[in-house]
């Protein structure tokens, strides 16, 4: 009954969106949708189908040739996968990110998007296919207007003006920020900054989004609303969310996957239920396994004939106790 008691309850509210064609008047985005309709792929690099979608190989990076913050990082993203990149600060995970990006310029052939060596793209063509949402939502904002904000990448990619206004009231609408259409970005709060910053970039329906930190400033219902909404971005656009996060309830919920980073290099990448497992490397990069996995992990230990593993899906827990 103890056990029963700290893992019951998990309703969460989701949402989603419908394809919009940019010559088009858009489709409207859906309304919130059952969290527990979320089912994560299969964890294991795996997750998506098809051509890789970004492959990393033997990435160095050093600011102004100093000392390496990157060293022979390699990792391929494939379509439709939720990624969680966890680390210690410093380990190299927003570099990493931004080299992605191009921001912080990757050298030749080290990373390839979409069959492209990214090295040799104009910032244009990554910005069409790469959407990153800064972990200072405050670095993003370029006009003086909530609205304006979410309608100015679509402007730079010639939408026409029916088709921009139908879009940014399905997005501040699904942000919870239509109220606020007309005020100033930074007016808002810390949690409303950091949906208006997602929502610029959701707007676009990127093939790659890259989080940092995606949860800073959310309760814990919106953080689950967020999320339940990139995955709906994966599911309907076979998109792939990058999520820089220390939150290890957030990749155990969501991700399909988890690379971890320490002193510049990938120490793990593979589930979370099987990174929860690895304690040594959690001390070493500053992790705790989430309560539910250390619940259960415990429980494996003592009841092994009724709790076959650790696992971090609160039903499964729940069907092994009850003897379902």
């Amino acid at each position: 009954s103890i056990a029963l008691g700290l893992v019951s309850g998990e309703g969460r509210g989701g949402l989603g969106t419908q394809d919009t064609p940019a010559s088009s008047t858009p489709v409207a985005l859906l309304p919130h949708e059952d969290r527990r309709n979320h089912s994560p792929a299969p964890h294991s690099q795996a997750s998506g189908s098809g051509e890789p979608l970004l492959s990393v190989t033997n990435l160095r990076f050093g600011y102004d040739g100093g000392r390496a913050i990157l060293s022979g990082v390699s990792f391929t993203l494939l379509p439709q996968t939720i990624v969680g990149l966890m680390g210690r600060n410093g380990s190299g995970k927003t570099t990493l990110a931004r080299a992605l990006m191009g921001i912080n310029p990757p050298p030749k052939s080290t990373v390839n998007l979409l069959g492209r060596d990214l090295a040799t793209l104009a910032p244009t063509d990554v910005a069409a296919e790469i959407g990153y949402v800064f972990q200072n939502p405050d670095h993003q904002f370029v006009t003086d207007r909530v609205d304006d904000e979410v309608a100015y990448g679509l402007r730079v990619r010639g939408w026409t003006d029916e088709a921009i206004a139908a879009r940014v009231d399905d997005v501040l609408s699904i942000v919870d920020l239509d109220r606020y259409r007309a005020r100033s970005p930074f007016s808002l709060s810390l949690g409303e900054r950091r949906r208006l910053s997602v929502a610029t970039v959701l707007a676009l329906e990127p093939k790659l989004l890259i989080l940092d930190e995606p949860t800073i400033g959310q309760d814990y219902e919106r953080a689950q609303q967020l999320m339940a909404l990139m995955a709906r971005l994966r599911q309907r656009y076979r998109s792939t969310v990058l999520m820089i996060t220390h939150d290890v309830r957030l990749v155990a919920e969501w991700a399909d996957r988890v690379l971890v980073l320490a002193d510049g290099r990938v120490r793990f990448d593979g589930s979370p239920v099987d990174l929860f497992a690895e304690t040594a490397l959690l001390d070493e990069a500053g992790l705790m396994p989430p309560p539910l996995q250390a619940l259960s992990a415990v429980l494996a230990q003592r009841h092994p004939s009724r709790i076959p593993r650790a696992t971090l899906h609160t039903p499964e827990l729940i069907g092994w106790l009850v003897g379902a």
